[in-house]
């Protein structure tokens, strides 16, 4: 778990700085307005993207390492229960820097579908973001229904100690 935590540690400042840039330009805005189905721009995600132009993430959810058992195997997820971003720490260890950076991407878009929705997006809302923000922001018409179809329900198992 230790290099896990090492991983993420060496990781997180320069995905701060894709936030930063993100947000700065409006990626994040036009982004979240497509995947989360916005009307229009809530004040909170304004407020959030505000913060991270200037470099500031005291906004962002913490981010807690699981073993690929307790996380059922999936890369990532999101508990709006306890406003949490986990990822999978025996994936993380050997995973490439922009496969992280795509997981938490995907994760912080659920958590904004949480803050700025009443009710659960239809689909993979976060994938979705995700898509949107790396690379070049195109996705297919076939992409995007496989995401719209797409349940990111699942279970995380989160021991108390």
């Amino acid at each position: 778990m230790q290099l896990a935590n090492d991983r993420l540690a060496s990781l997180l400042p320069e995905w701060h700085l894709l936030l930063k840039a993100w947000s700065a330009d409006g990626r994040i805005t036009a982004a979240a307005q497509e995947a989360l189905l916005l009307k229009g721009e809530p004040q909170a995600l304004t407020d959030l993207t505000k913060q991270w132009a200037a470099g500031e993430f005291g906004g962002l959810p913490p981010i807690v390492l699981l073993s690929s058992a307790d996380i059922n195997g999936a890369l990532g997820a999101y508990a709006l229960s306890t406003g949490t971003i986990y990822l999978n720490a025996d994936w993380l260890a050997g995973a490439s820097k922009e496969q992280v950076f795509s997981v938490l991407t995907e994760e912080l878009g659920h958590h904004l579908d949480g803050l700025l929705n009443a009710m659960d997006t239809p689909g993979d809302e976060g994938e979705l973001f995700a898509a949107l923000l790396h690379g070049d922001g195109v996705i297919s018409a076939q992409q995007r229904q496989r995401m719209m179809n797409e349940s990111e329900l699942g279970s995380v198992v989160v021991a108390s100690q």
